[in-house]
């Protein structure tokens, strides 16, 4: 099985950027091995830990082929993920972050999506905001772009009444074609600290499909708990910040 699994091209690629994340870690990588679809790789990239972090990860390399673990210095989160996109084989691209979790029928229920829409090239999903530190995994704020249809089929003209239900900014509710991003060169833009993931997204949509699939379940666990996620952090250059990405939007 680990001989089949080194010589094929995985269907996704899961990128997984840490940074001091010991206390979530486990949490994050127990719902990716916990997907009822088999077929991924995660390239769990090291943003220069110095807790437990590294342990966790080697735990979960040594145990799963899949598994894939990179220790760099620490240079930032977009840094971070445009290495796993160096890195990636599947065919769609996936992203995490530490602190968050999957769904256990996050990956299959994208695969039989992409099956289903086959000349699509944007598939995304809703997903749920917890508050809970104990327990992010019950309760929460459910973000989806319809309530009384399984699947919603949008285009590009829609795309600021999505921007209106927080649908669009996030990389973690979407899969990516890896050969688009591959194609027209995307990737994070290293200089922003803030909104680089709907820029990318952006210049993704750009170049794709007019057709946006979106699935209307919380396939997404994203916990909003932690005072020191990248959302809660003080920035002395925010206006700057701001600027500069709605120049770019």
């Amino acid at each position: 099985c680990n001989l089949y699994l080194q010589e094929k091209i995985m269907f996704f690629s899961i990128i997984l950027p840490i940074n001091n994340a010991e206390n979530t870690l486990e949490k994050s990588l127990r719902s990716i091995k916990n997907q009822t679809f088999w077929d991924y790789e995660v390239l769990m990239i090291d943003d220069g830990s110095t807790d437990a972090s590294e342990v966790i990860c080697r735990k979960y390399a040594e145990e799963d082929i899949r598994f894939k673990y990179y220790k760099r210095t620490n240079q930032g989160v977009s840094a971070t993920r445009n290495y796993g996109l160096k890195l990636a084989q599947g065919e769609f691209i996936s992203f995490i972050d530490s602190d968050d979790l999957y769904e256990t029928g996050y990956l299959e229920e994208f695969f039989q999506l992409i099956k289903e829409y086959p000349d699509a090239d944007n598939f995304w999903s809703g997903f749920r905001v917890s508050h809970q530190p104990l327990d992010c995994s019950s309760e929460g704020e459910i973000y989806v772009s319809s309530h009384s249809n399984d699947i919603s089929i949008q285009t590009r003209k829609q795309i600021m009444s999505l921007h209106e239900q927080w649908m669009d900014s996030t990389l973690w509710n979407k899969v990516y074609r890896k050969s688009i991003i591959d194609r027209n060169n995307l990737s994070m833009d290293e200089m922003l600290s803030l909104g680089e993931d709907l820029i990318f997204y952006f210049e993704y949509l750009d170049v794709a499909s007019e057709e946006i699939v979106i699935l209307n379940k919380p396939l997404y666990i994203y916990c909003q708990y932690n005072d020191g996620t990248l959302d809660s952090k003080y920035r002395s250059n925010l206006k700057e910040l701001y600027d500069r990405l709605d120049s770019r939007i």
